[in-house]
């Protein structure tokens, strides 16, 4: 089987789950992960489109089945869109929650007994679910400031989430970056070479994130490693060139 033929294959096994959703047959990347990991939940989860919600205590059971503890869990098209609002803030840990956490969420293709289960859980009637978040704000930034911020689909809680239903979204973690390759991001970034300064980042996989042509969150995130000295100039080279002089 040709590689045309396994796509279309995957995109005719994610209509036959969703035979009331009218999808064009567009195979890009995320349509691709969000078509296998739709079928790879119907062959191991109980399959929501299908069970009978009319009972409360199922609905429940149906949500727990759909349910995630951890990010890693997520399909991929939801840590891509978490991914993107955290990638807006360098420095602030950002939760997921919400119905995409508890398994009450809808997507735009879901069937009919989802939405029957959302009503039986007492959800208010929408196409697609919020990527609902909450944030441990630093002092002096303000909550209107985060949520101006937000892509549409997003939305920033504030109190009442209990701890089990927060998902620590991945943040940078510039300590994969070698001490040695600081002169160089320093000396790229004031060149203003983003495109090696991604190549960076994927090769030390500073983050879950794989940078090819998005230049933003690379001018916004090495930028803040550099304003709060996190990536700063080799002090051992700094006091030899001194002591030189």
């Amino acid at each position: 089987m040709t590689a045309d033929q396994q796509t279309r294959d995957l995109y005719d096994q994610f209509l036959s789950l969703h035979p009331q959703r009218n999808e064009p047959f567009l195979p890009t990347l995320e349509n691709l992960q969000r078509w296998a990991w739709h079928i790879k939940e119907a062959s191991s989860r109980p399959d929501g489109d299908k069970v009978d919600t009319s009972n409360r205590e199922l609905a429940e059971k149906v949500a727990r089945s759909r349910a995630f503890s951890q990010f890693i869990q997520m399909p991929a098209y939801m840590q891509d869109r978490y991914l993107k609002i955290a990638g807006l803030f360098p420095g602030i840990q950002f939760y997921a929650c919400g119905s995409r956490v508890t398994g009450e969420y809808i997507e735009t293709w879901s069937g009919e007994s989802i939405k029957r289960l959302r009503k039986q859980l007492g959800k208010p009637p929408k196409e697609e679910s919020d990527y609902d978040v909450v944030a441990d704000i630093p002092h002096g930034i303000a909550v209107n400031e985060i949520r101006e911020q937000l892509p549409p689909w997003a939305d920033l809680l504030q109190h009442g989430v209990p701890p089990e239903e927060k998902i620590p979204i991945p943040m940078w973690d510039f300590s994969r970056l070698p001490d040695h390759e600081h002169e160089n991001v320093l000396r790229l970034y004031s060149e203003q070479r983003w495109g090696e300064l991604m190549l960076m980042h994927n090769r030390y996989v500073l983050s879950m994130n794989v940078y090819c042509c998005n230049e933003a969150p690379i001018i916004r995130y090495f930028g803040w490693a550099i304003e709060k000295g996190i990536i700063k100039a080799n002090d051992t080279q700094t006091a030899t060139s001194g002591m030189d002089q």
